[in-house]
This record gives C-alpha cells, structure tokens and sequence, in this order.
C-alpha cells in the first residue's frame, strides 16, 4: 500500500500568506500549499466554524487556517478571531472522537516564510500519521 496522500483544505488570508508563499517560492524551497485545495478569505476573520466542519464533514483530512501574524493582521482582529474558531471547533471535534489536531491555525508572517514551510511539513506529516479522518 501506498503512502496516504492527505486531502488538506487551506483557508488563508489572501494577505500575509501570499507573501510568504512568495518568499518561499523565490528561496527555492517551492510553494508549501500547490498539493491543496485553497481557499481565500480576505480577512481571517470572515472564517466562520461552519466553514471548517463543512470541509471536514466532505471528506478532508486535514484544515489549515493560515493567516498574519496577531500584530500584523490589516484588520486587527483576523488572526485573533479565527484563533477562537479555530480553539472551538478542535473542541467539537474531541468531543465526537476526531483527532483535532486535523484543524491548525499557522501564523505565517512573511519575514519567518522558510520556518512557515517547516511547520506546514511537520503538520502534514502528522497528518499522514493520523490517517484518514473516516477510516476510508
């Protein structure tokens, strides 16, 4: 059998990540999010707790809610707000027996973009771990 191949939903502010994604791409450590499905949010804050049991509940293995550092968000209160989301649905998902390590908010501010990539590979890599959410 194979290596699991984890289907990871990224939820990320279209801001900070972008940048990062930029800075990796140009250091030549590639594009940390090409194998997922993304989806841009202006703000983190607009990130709502349905959004991200919607994903699961449709067969992802894994969500990452990736946004701006706390004291560089452009609205304040995105990366905070989603925070609690975040906190919330890990706590919906031990409560019904789903790891919730699955759900993980990265900050991602541009000037550390080569540790982001570390920590979305050490993230998935737990992901592989873990298996498929449902088993299949």
């Amino acid at each position: 059998m194979g290596e699991f191949d984890p289907r990871i939903v990224v939820f990320k502010c279209q801001n900070c990540p972008a940048q990062t994604r930029d800075r990796m791409c140009y250091s030549g450590h590639g594009n940390p999010f090409r194998d997922f499905v993304i989806v841009d949010l202006p703000c983190l804050s607009r990130l709502d707790t349905q959004h991200i049991l919607k994903v699961i509940e449709e067969g992802a293995d894994a969500v990452f809610v990736i946004g701006c550092a706390e004291d560089s968000c452009m609205y304040k209160v995105g990366v905070e707000l989603a925070g609690k989301r975040v906190a919330y649905v890990r706590e919906i998902l031990k409560s019904i027996g789903i790891d919730e390590e699955r759900v993980q908010l990265i900050q991602a501010p541009s000037s550390l973009a080569l540790k982001v990539t570390g920590i979305i590979n050490e993230r998935v890599e737990k992901i592989r771990d873990l298996g498929p959410v449902f088993g299949t």
